[in-house]
C-alpha cells in the first residue's frame, strides 16, 4: 500500500442542544488521544464536526442543504459511526428543505429529525457496512433559557 495514505474518519451523530458536555469531552479529551494513537500506526485520523452547523456551501461548492450536507459527510466516514443521544429528538425540518423527491415525499408522510435520518442512512441501510456505536445518556439535565430566564427538565419518552 506504498503511496497510499490510509484515512480514518469518524461522524458524530447527536442533537447539538443537549449534548455540549458531550462533544467538549470528545474533543478536547478523546480525539487528540485517538489523533495521536491513529498516526502512529499510519493512517490519518479526521473527526467530522458538524454541530456548529452547516456551511453555506456544501462539498460540491453549491448552496448547502442540511440533510443533504449530513448524508454526503455519512458517506464519505468509513468506517466509523458514532451516535451519542440525550433526552431531544433533534430539528425536523419541513419536507420543503429536502431536495431528493423520494426524501421529501418521506418527510410529508413521516417527519423525522436530521439525528434520526442520519442514523437511519448510516447504519440501516444494508448496503454500508459500518462500526456503528451507541451512547446514551439517561440522566435528567436542566436546561437554562436566556429568552425566559426558566429552567426546563427534559427527560427522555
Amino acid at each position: 500500500m506504498e503511496g497510499t495514505q490510509q484515512t480514518v474518519r469518524v461522524f458524530i451523530s447527536s442533537t447539538f442542544r443537549d449534548m455540549h458536555a458531550e462533544w467538549d469531552h470528545l474533543v478536547t479529551v478523546v480525539f487528540p488521544e485517538l489523533l495521536e494513537r491513529v498516526e502512529q500506526l499510519g493512517p490519518e485520523f479526521f473527526d467530522v464536526d458538524l454541530r456548529w452547523g452547516v456551511p453555506a456551501k456544501d462539498l460540491n461548492g453549491e448552496t448547502a442543504n442540511s440533510w443533504e450536507y449530513c448524508r454526503q459527510w455519512i458517506d464519505r466516514v468509513e468506517p466509523f459511526f458514532v451516535c451519542i443521544l440525550g433526552q431531544r429528538y433533534g430539528w425536523v425540518p419541513e419536507p420543503q428543505h429536502f431536495r431528493d423527491t423520494t426524501d421529501r415525499q418521506r418527510q410529508e408522510q413521516e417527519p423525522r429529525s436530521i439525528t434520526d435520518l442520519e442514523v437511519r442512512h448510516a447504519v440501516l441501510d444494508q448496503r454500508r457496512k459500518r462500526r456503528s456505536y451507541f451512547y446514551l445518556r439517561d440522566t435528567l439535565v436542566r436546561v437554562f433559557h436566556q429568552e425566559t430566564d426558566a429552567k426546563e427538565s427534559f427527560t427522555c419518552q
